[in-house]
């Protein structure tokens, strides 16, 4: 997986997850809101919502056919990785965050 396809899946994954919490019946029955709409962003803090990235980024060669690529976030490996006879690796860490303004969810009540 290349970086640019964890990072925009990783993003796209956390607002389909904040867009599924504010449509699901048991938000809805128990009169509670996700990111709710008409609350100030001073009242939850949310002009400066960040996703923060802290990527392992490791590459491998070597004097066989196979090698391997692999991104590691937090225990987490995901790439392709062979078996090589001889071999260079290079390890690299990438940390980043991304602004983000969530899905605002309208409420038809009251916020105190």
């Amino acid at each position: 997986m290349e970086l640019h396809d964890f990072v925009k899946e990783t993003l796209v994954q956390i607002v389909k997850g904040i867009t599924e919490a504010q449509q699901h019946e048991i938000i809805q029955s128990n009169n509670a809101s996700v990111v709710p709409h008409g609350v100030s962003s001073s009242d939850l803090k949310l002009a400066n919502r960040e996703i923060q990235f802290d990527i392992v980024i490791t590459t491998q060669t070597g004097s066989s056919a196979k090698a391997g690529v692999g991104i590691f976030v937090g225990g987490l490996g995901v790439g392709t990785q062979g078996k090589l006879d001889a071999n260079d690796s290079l390890v690299n860490r990438v940390k980043f965050s991304v602004p983000v303004l969530f899905p605002m969810q309208k409420v038809n009540k009251e916020i105190k």
